[in-house]
């Protein structure tokens, strides 16, 4: 079984958006992370501080965590961000496992 869930059910509205104006890129999904996760001023904008600041959330989070993204139809998809991405998201997942955690995270895609 993935870490990482693939869906096409409607995405809930607390789902983080990908994309920004029809991109979907390492520029954008760091920057929608950093504001759905309310990142310090300090994050460095790469996929390595994203890792260890999302490490923190899961180590102040509960036992149980649920995380819901949405890839919308990117007119301009950079599909090794992407699984660079999901990559990033798998480590987390076993990370919080190592830490008696359960994240389960959700991709939510259009039909």
């Amino acid at each position: 079984m993935n870490a990482v869930q693939h869906t096409q059910a409607p995405a809930p509205e607390q789902a983080i958006d990908l994309s920004q104006a029809g991109r979907v890129d390492r520029q954008t999904i760091l920057q929608q992370l950093n504001q759905a996760f309310a990142f310090p001023e300090y994050f460095g904008d790469n996929w390595d501080a994203a890792y260890d600041l999302l490490m923190d959330k899961i180590d102040l989070s509960p036992p149980q965590i649920t995380w819901h993204f949405y890839l919308p139809n990117a007119s301009d998809l950079n599909l090794e961000d992407l699984q660079t991405f999901q990559q990033l998201l798998e480590d987390l997942v076993r990370y919080a496992t190592q830490r008696q955690k359960r994240l389960k995270v959700w991709l939510h895609t259009p039909t």
